[in-house]
């Protein structure tokens, strides 16, 4: 694992058998992007300061480097002074308020957030429970969002849908939504 010896320094995790332990939340995808998981809102009020010297080395070994935030505007601030390209808005608040039929709070801080991610040149992913019935709405109401994160809703489809059907649906409603953005 290519990023394994730059999170042992960093985290004093361990490699066992081409396993990465890590004794913090932290998701590597490929060598290109990685996830910074965790303590969402310790990002703002620690400053990043223990984050600010991992992003830097991730980015020098040419990762994309995404922190997991809550739709705070201020956190945003603090992952594009850090050096992250992007960041990952939580959307489980949303998801659940949308089921209850109360999303439009939750909507105006993804809003708020994603366009002071646009101000500060930052990219914006957002995952947590989004699924079928959530997806367009938050993408019509959040400007800029390259990239879902959908797991186990999209596999909970498939075993009712079938996997093809699952992922034209995901894919048709997503560019739907972009389109009527």
């Amino acid at each position: 694992l290519l990023m394994s010896g730059v999170m042992e320094r960093w985290t004093g995790a361990s490699s066992h058998g081409g396993r990465l332990a890590l004794p913090v939340p932290c998701v590597t995808h490929f060598v290109r992007s990685v996830a910074l998981a965790g303590r969402r809102r310790r990002v703002r009020h620690l400053g990043g300061a223990r984050l600010r010297p991992l992003v830097a080395e991730l980015r020098a070994q040419g990762a994309r480097v995404s922190l997991f935030l809550d739709p705070d505007p201020a956190a945003v601030r603090v992952a594009a002074d850090l050096g992250a390209d992007r960041v990952e808005l939580y959307t489980g608040p949303y998801a659940w308020a949308h089921a209850r039929g109360d999303a439009e709070a939750e909507l105006d801080r993804h809003r708020a957030a994603a366009e002071t991610a646009a101000e500060v040149g930052l990219t914006v992913n957002a995952g947590h429970d989004l699924d079928l019935g959530n997806l367009a709405p938050y993408l019509r109401a959040v400007p800029g969002v390259a990239e879902v994160s959908i797991g186990q809703a999209l596999l909970a489809d498939a075993l009712v849908m079938g996997l093809d059907a699952t992922v034209r649906a995901y894919v048709e409603v997503i560019q739907t939504a972009h389109d009527a953005a």
